[in-house]
């Protein structure tokens, strides 16, 4: 077996887990994604003749919320990663000692 369908059949152990991190993940590029495009909102609006207070404030709010979602959205993504990273670890050196064990009594009683 290759290493990297050794390593892909340890990671797709935990597919709730990387289901997870990939969902916000593409949450978090969202975010990031759309922050910008509220700043443009904002600067749109200054340009006006008559901007409209009220509408700078909202998309500040919301700039604000995108902020803390993509804040949010990054954390569990990194946790979930963090989580998979340990089991996957785990589960790999499981086997790499049950291997080893096979092969000294193999070699022992052989």
């Amino acid at each position: 077996m290759g290493y990297k369908r050794w390593l892909f059949k340890h990671i797709l152990r935990e597919k709730k887990l990387v289901s997870i991190m990939v969902f916000f993940l593409i949450f978090f590029i969202a975010t990031v994604s759309f922050t910008p495009m509220l700043i443009g909102d904002i600067f749109d609006e200054l340009a006006k003749e008559n901007s409209s207070f009220l509408e700078i404030i909202k998309t500040a709010l919301l700039i604000a919320l995108a902020g803390i979602i993509r804040t949010l959205a990054d954390f569990t993504q990194s946790y979930t990663n963090e989580v998979i990273a340990h089991k996957v670890t785990k589960n790999v050196t499981e086997e790499f000692y049950d291997d080893m064990l096979k092969k000294s009594h193999a070699l022992l009683f052989a």
